[in-house]
């Protein structure tokens, strides 16, 4: 509750909303006094506090608050506010969680678990005008460059290492370093204005864990379901750029090979063979695809079994599978293909806009690594390194 001995001035109003960020709305605010740290300092969670920080600066660590508080002490924010609002925050776990979602501002700021506040500090908590749209946790360690935003829909590239989804239990993934799980991080959320919005970014379709490249994201219902159908009706074009070892035969062609007992049809066309300097490694292969189908590793596959030209970099993870009990041991899988790194991007989408039915066009150049694997294998051609998006219909 709030009450006058612990703030110099509070505001209960709920219709200003904060300039910087038009999705959050302020419910209080206080200035913090003398009263409110040392309140602070000794409730049972703020002992707990100054004891695991004195034990830290005793070991040689780098906290070295003082024990005792005083005018000058700082506490972190979430035991303030504790003491402001204990009606909002009756826990230091709900106050914490404030904190994380971005709920509290200090002098105006954002602020994060570790931001302490002090005497004349203002303190300003509140909430979401759109709950669940805003970041989640800790922020991944690595960034997505948006290339187009509105409210309704976005394209993002994707970088090579990190997976779309966070593994439910073991695996290689934690839920930071996911794609989902930055998206909120990277993109903004759209404001309220009858699209509704949804409680997160949702991407629309998936690039493998290792693969880069422009990726469609929904952020309200009208643009998930839109896109969606484009998907369904295979109205979307996309073009992927990558380098296989050895050299199909031929210069150009489609691939009809089922996968998993399901059509799947893939056109490639050759762009570079570049021969090894010493000839004691096989060729490698520039070429353009377009996918018309979307099934699981399809360029992968097709590549590997139908061109007899695997990416490089490839690890054939389509061969084990983790349900299947009678697959091979994990100690005799094949290590990466030529290189740890692996030579597969997404560089062109062709989409129908979900509002307005426009067709859009986005590209991305191919990666420098593209480039400088091709240099050191032997070879000074040069190829072009823009998208070049072909009319063919029904691609996704």
């Amino acid at each position: 509750m709030l009450g006058n001995n612990h703030v110099e001035a509070a505001s209960a109003s709920s219709a200003s909303i904060a300039t910087e960020d038009d999705s959050f709305r302020e419910i209080a605010s206080a200035t913090v006094v003398a009263t409110t740290v040392t309140a602070a300092a000794q409730s049972p969670a703020g002992l707990r506090v100054l004891d695991a920080e004195a034990c830290k600066a005793r070991s040689g660590g780098m906290a070295k608050h003082a024990a005792v508080p005083s005018q000058e002490s700082t506490m972190p924010v979430a035991m303030i506010l504790m003491v402001l609002d204990d009606v909002r925050f009756p826990s230091a776990s709900k106050a914490r969680k404030a904190v994380r979602g971005q709920l509290v501002r200090l002098n105006g700021c954002a602020t994060v678990s570790t931001d302490r506040a002090g005497v004349g500090d203002i303190i300003t908590w509140g909430e979401r005008l759109l709950p669940g749209f805003h970041p989640r946790g800790r922020a991944a360690s690595f960034s997505i460059p948006v290339l187009f935003e509105d409210d309704d829909w976005a394209v993002v590239h994707k970088p090579a290492g990190p997976p779309m989804y966070a593994a439910s239990e073991g695996g290689h993934s934690r839920p930071s370093f996911s794609v989902l799980s930055a998206l909120s991080h990277a993109l903004r959320a759209p404001r309220p204005d009858g699209s509704e919005p949804l409680p997160r970014p949702q991407p629309v379709h998936r690039l493998d864990r290792r693969t880069e490249g422009l990726l469609c994201v929904a952020k309200s219902r009208r643009a998930i379901i839109a896109l969606s159908a484009s998907f369904a009706a295979r109205t979307v074009r996309k073009e992927y750029r990558c380098i296989v070892v050895g050299a199909p035969v031929g210069t150009a062609g489609t691939v009809d090979a089922r996968l998993d007992g399901r059509t799947a049809r893939t056109t490639w066309r050759v762009l570079d063979t570049v021969a090894h300097a010493a000839g004691e490694r096989p060729p490698l292969t520039l070429l353009a695809v377009w996918p018309h189908t979307g099934r699981t590793h399809q360029i992968r596959r097709h590549c590997a079994e139908a061109l007899g030209c695997p990416i490089v970099g490839e690890d054939f993870p389509w061969r084990y599978d983790p349900n299947d009990s009678n697959r091979e041991p994990t100690s005799s899988r094949p290590r990466a293909l030529f290189s740890r790194k692996f030579y597969l991007c997404a560089v062109g989408l062709s989409i129908p806009d979900p509002v307005t039915g426009v067709m859009r066009e986005f590209a991305l150049p191919e990666p420098p690594k593209f480039a400088q694997l091709l240099r050191r294998h032997g070879a000074n051609n040069e190829h072009e390194d823009e998208p070049s998006m072909e009319p063919t219909a029904g691609m996704v």
